[in-house]
């Protein structure tokens, strides 16, 4: 049986917390669906025997230690029954890192604008972004979203072999995204924070945008289309699915014969996200 290892956790943890009392939302969810997510937690809360199929050890973790016990939890169990010869060399090398102590763990939250934010089954209001770190060589190995309930969301290891042998790009850091707003806008966007959208500018959970505003404004910096204004003088648009797909379609496509982009803010609303040029004036 692998042992469990004392991990190293960074300074994250603490800005961790303080980035999820900045967090905001352009289009909040709606209160139709918060009955059955307070059913749903306490069904969670009140799980207590490990062999459940949906226990894990600190539902809805509000640390970033918290959210990697559970993922741990996650993992080691999915692979329990595995011998470690027969392990995929990527897990294999995970848990040789971790229970090695080698293993240095730091989180970002990264607030969920995409569909999934406002389901009728559970809220996600936000993910912890892991990322783990082999101390030994100064290499990210592997990167995992955690949702706020405390569920694996998205998992990725660096492969071992192949052509393809990168992780995501670096998560881009708050201040610098800050400071690129400055220079673009003339101003100096705030309250930075890390986003999930889905849409023609999408930003996975694993490599998410930045989202910052500032006078009266929303701006975006998409890792590696650059830096967009939501238009939200527009009006936000509203698919909610089912017949709104086409309508959605078409709504993606003449926003991109403007060089524009849509971009999911919850379960429904939408906004146009339009880019930004060096220099621009905030409109």
């Amino acid at each position: 049986m692998r042992r469990q290892a004392v991990v190293a956790l960074s300074l994250f943890l603490v800005l961790g917390a303080v980035q999820v009392a900045r967090a905001w939302d352009v289009a909040p969810c709606s209160n139709e669906h918060r009955a059955a997510w307070k059913q749903f937690e306490r069904g969670l809360r009140s799980t207590t025997d490990p062999q459940a199929p949906h226990y894990i050890p600190h539902p809805f973790p509000e640390t970033v230690s918290a959210a990697w016990e559970d993922f741990l939890f996650y993992h080691r169990r999915a692979f329990a029954g595995t011998p470690s010869e027969e392990l995929r060399p990527t897990e294999r090398r995970f848990f040789e890192v971790v229970d090695g102590g080698r293993a240095k763990v730091t989180g970002r939250r990264v607030v969920n604008w995409a569909r999934s934010r406002c389901g009728p089954d559970r809220e996600r209001a936000f993910y912890f972004l892991l990322s783990v770190v082999d101390e030994a060589t100064g290499i990210e190995i592997t990167r995992i979203a955690v949702d706020q309930s405390g569920f694996v969301s998205s998992l990725i290891h660096r492969p071992l072999e192949g052509e393809w042998q990168d992780l995501p790009k670096p998560v881009q850091e708050l201040g610098e995204a800050e400071q690129q707003a400055s220079v673009l806008v003339r101003s100096r966007p705030a309250d930075a924070q890390y986003v999930a959208s889905t849409g023609t500018l999408r930003c996975d959970v694993l490599l998410p945008c930045v989202a910052l505003r500032g006078g009266g404004r929303t701006y975006l910096r998409h890792p590696e289309r650059g830096f967009f204004r939501l238009d939200s003088e527009r009006g936000l648009m509203k698919f909610t699915g089912g017949a709104d797909q086409s309508a959605l379609r078409d709504a993606s496509q003449e926003a991109r014969a403007r060089n524009e982009h849509l971009l999911s803010l919850n379960a429904e609303s939408w906004v146009v996200a339009v880019p930004v040029a060096a220099g621009s004036k905030p409109h």
